[in-house]
């Protein structure tokens, strides 16, 4: 009789995980690339939940995400909540 070990390969399920709730600290050009590419490169990786910036209002941080002089306009919709309290990329509130 021909006998068989098993063995025991764990799999990585990456695909049934929830992604990481990520903020940002500051909102200069590093801040806005990672905001970026949060919402582009690696949207069903990250799941982006705050941007912590002291010195810019919601509506200033909706006007530069929206015009970067390096990077050009940003394809997705940007737009402020009705209530300024928040920002909305692409229907999602940040």
């Amino acid at each position: 009789a021909l006998l068989q070990a098993h063995v025991h390969r764990p799999t990585l399920a990456l695909a049934s995980m929830a992604a990481p709730r990520v903020g940002i600290h500051g909102f200069g050009r590093p801040g806005r690339l990672a905001m970026r590419a949060a919402f582009t490169t690696h949207r069903t990786r990250v799941n982006l939940v705050a941007v912590n910036d002291p010195t810019c209002s919601v509506e200033k941080m909706a006007h530069l995400l929206r015009r970067d002089s390096m990077h050009g306009t940003f394809r997705l919709e940007v737009t402020v909540s009705a209530d300024g309290s928040a920002l909305l990329v692409d229907g999602q509130s940040v």
